[in-house]
């Protein structure tokens, strides 16, 4: 029996109770956003539990007949994030620009953001935090 995570779970159940399902349909039976389900539906593909049979667009989702089983609430993975702020997100957030960047910055915003980032030398997330500090 593969274990699954509940995500997984829920996706498998309507599947095995609605062969040959449609990805839409099936996100929507299991109250699972569209945005989440793709990488839960790969990983399923993955393990074989399901097959897809179909042309892009119109895919439909079978159940290959492998028995599956939640884990246990314990077992599920999650990941820590880091007690103190990565620095470089905090060296990003306090960008203090120059006034020649600030001018660059100021007479060229029309250009996309990569390009100007570029330009000034900073990083696109610098960048970012700068044209932020700046609206406030």
């Amino acid at each position: 029996m593969i274990q699954l995570t509940a995500m997984q779970k829920s996706i498998m159940d309507v599947i095995a109770a609605h062969d040959g399902i449609k990805y839409g349909d099936m996100m929507e039976k299991s109250g699972i956003l569209l945005s989440n389900g793709t990488g839960t539906i790969q990983s399923l593909l993955n393990k074989k539990l399901i097959i897809r049979k179909g042309k892009q667009r119109r895919f439909f989702y079978h159940w290959t007949g492998i028995p599956y089983g939640a884990l246990p609430e314990g077992d599920q993975v999650y990941i820590e994030l880091p007690a103190s702020p990565d620095p470089f997100l905090k060296r990003s957030a306090s960008i203090q620009l120059t006034s020649e960047q600030r001018f660059y910055l100021d007479n060229h915003k029309h250009l996309p953001r990569t390009q100007l980032a570029r330009k000034l030398g900073i990083s696109k997330l610098e960048l970012n935090f700068a044209m932020d500090s700046k609206r406030k």
